[in-house]
């Protein structure tokens, strides 16, 4: 019955270590999973940081046309109250 005993052990480990195997390959490929998802978000975070500054730096490039474009019509303006405020042209005939 000894020898039993121990071909019974022995089975039971062989099982056990061919169930821990599996699970050790399973755990492995589910980490190589994460790690290449977690790569395929760091990339898209690198694609959409550069987007940010791209469309970033074009906001302050249109912001700065904007204040220009503010400016230009006041200064057109005051040139035009300039010259018709001005004696020269109150003085001339129609």
């Amino acid at each position: 019955m000894a020898a039993e005993e121990v071909l019974e052990t022995v089975d039971h480990y062989k099982c056990e270590i061919e169930r821990l195997t599996r699970e050790l390959t399973e755990t492995t490929h589910e980490k190589i999973q994460a790690a290449e998802y977690g790569l395929v978000v760091l990339e898209e975070k690198l694609t959409l940081k550069q987007q940010y500054d791209e469309l970033e730096a074009e906001y302050e490039v249109l912001k700065q046309e904007l204040e220009q474009l503010r400016e230009m019509p006041a200064v057109g303006f005051e040139n035009q109250w300039v010259c018709l405020g001005s004696p020269a042209h109150r003085s001339s005939p129609s």
